[in-house]
């Protein structure tokens, strides 16, 4: 929901609305809450995004009422400081889905498998340890973004972290879902200049395999439209 530019360079981490992301493809979601005065917010670090998670929930059902086979899966973690509130994150977190269908929203806290998916956002709950959603830390993640310095020897060591946890997700044979975070920064280094070289890594990497390889979720700063699409394909 970065996709505004609220906060400057540090901040965004996205160009696309979240609409145009999911007619895209996209079908993971990264959302950072803040709980603030009883709602939840949309924050990246310190910087409001002047949206809300009713705001994200509206969006993803929009699209579910229109595609109903396919499914959302959406992280939902704690960002920032807690301000302000009569009652605990999950309390909040609940009454907000409790607006919404049921239908449309898995919070169980295991991991569907695709056609218990279809027509639904799936909660992957990564603030209450499993209490209103599949447990986040049940997947196999790689998610370390940091990157100290734009220079080639950090960059390909991020690279290395990314192109280490695809292989093992396309070696693996269980029904593990495998997230692999791409982005890097720090408070030195933006993340359109991490992704714009670790993009260009992936979209080689998978031109270069010969044959589908399984990849797992690929969650990315400034995805383009046509690697988006190599990930979908080599993962069919």
């Amino acid at each position: 929901m970065t996709y505004k530019g609220h906060g400057g360079p540090p901040a965004q981490c996205q160009s696309w609305p979240l609409n145009i992301r999911l007619e895209a493809g996209i079908r993971f979601l990264d959302i950072r809450c803040r709980h603030f005065h009883d709602v939840l917010t949309i924050h990246k670090g310190v910087y409001y995004q002047h949206v809300t998670f009713d705001d994200v929930l509206c969006e993803a059902t929009k699209f579910l009422l229109h595609h109903p086979r396919e499914a959302v899966l959406m992280r939902v973690t704690k960002e920032h400081t807690e301000s302000g509130n009569a009652r605990s994150m999950e309390e909040t977190f609940r009454e907000e889905i409790g607006r919404f269908n049921s239908k449309y929203i898995w919070t169980t806290n295991s991991m569907p498998n695709l056609g218990e998916a279809r027509g639904k956002i799936v909660i992957l709950d990564d603030f209450a340890d499993g209490e209103v959603g599949a447990r986040y830390s049940d997947a196999e993640i790689a998610d370390d973004m940091e990157v100290h310095a734009l220079l080639p020897s950090e960059v390909n060591e991020r690279w290395d972290a990314v192109r280490n946890h695809l292989n093992k997700a396309s070696e693996d044979r269980s029904n593990r879902m495998f997230l692999t975070y791409t982005s890097g920064s720090s408070n030195r280094v933006f993340a359109y200049a991490v992704a714009d070289q670790i993009n260009a890594k992936l979209f080689e990497f998978i031109n270069s395999s010969p044959g589908k390889k399984k990849l797992g979720a690929v969650v990315m700063d400034f995805q383009g439209g046509t690697l988006v699409e190599k990930i979908i394909m080599s993962n069919k």
